[in-house]
């Protein structure tokens, strides 16, 4: 019975490091996939960049079935590629909220030149009355 408990104590671990051994690797495919899961987890990145993010995870995905059947240097092209399709992701976000900002910003701009301008047009006529009215003398 104890030899029973130590075979399936062994059979356990084999389990737990076979299933640790599915991560990559290759040292740039695994530092691609960290830097697409951080552009994944970016709400920035997902809501303005999500054909980009797309891109990068179709060559991620390209780079990983490299990592079966490729040669090493195949697979750190791929996965460079990977990442530089993530960057691509990255940096078309942050253009894309830059161009949201200065939108946003113009017509806030907008809204106070027509506000400042509606309160010169309600002041002016009673400017126009105060000045007519001390231009005029009194007549007794």
């Amino acid at each position: 019975m104890k030899n029973h408990r130590y075979h399936l104590i062994i059979l356990f671990a084999v389990a737990i490091v076979s299933g640790c051994t599915t991560m990559p690797k290759n040292a740039s495919l695994t530092e691609a996939h960290n830097s697409f899961n951080n552009a994944r987890t970016n709400p920035d990145v997902t809501n303005l960049a999500a054909l980009e993010l797309k891109a990068a995870d179709d060559a991620l995905k390209k780079a990983d079935a490299a990592l079966e059947d490729e040669d090493d240097e195949t697979v750190n092209q791929l996965a460079y590629l990977a990442k530089q399709q993530v960057a691509v992701a990255e940096e078309t976000a942050k253009q894309k909220a830059a161009e949201l900002a200065i939108a946003y910003s113009t017509a806030k701009r907008t809204q106070i030149q027509l506000h400042v301008r509606t309160a010169e047009a309600d002041a002016a006529p009673n400017s126009n009355s105060r000045s007519h009215m001390l231009s005029k003398p009194n007549e007794e």
